[in-house]
């Protein structure tokens, strides 16, 4: 599998089980308006590989398509649960005031 290249100033976030085993990640990349998440989350079926979530984190963080069609609404419980603490982890290290 080809090397995932990260964007430079880029904040991830794994997003782990009851068990303190990774599943997931988000990824929030610079934009020209502040930041832009995007998450993975493993199949409960499937094993994790960090190297791919990163690179479907991405990928969705750097959708440039309609908003609705990036993310699934509802978002998986997992990722809704972290959301708002990472929201506000990367206000504050790109430093946006909205």
């Amino acid at each position: 599998m080809e090397n995932v290249t990260i964007p430079q100033h880029s904040v991830i976030q794994y997003v782990r089980n009851r068990k303190n085993i990774p599943h997931g990640v988000l990824v929030a990349i610079k934009t020209d308006e502040g930041f832009s998440i995007g998450y993975s989350l493993c199949n409960k079926k499937d094993r994790f590989n960090k190297r791919m979530a990163l690179k479907i984190a991405l990928g969705r963080a750097e959708w440039s398509g309609d908003p609705e069609e990036r993310v699934p609404d509802p978002l998986p419980h997992p990722v809704r649960k972290i959301i708002p603490l990472f929201w506000e982890r990367c206000k504050k290290y790109y430093k946006v005031t909205q």
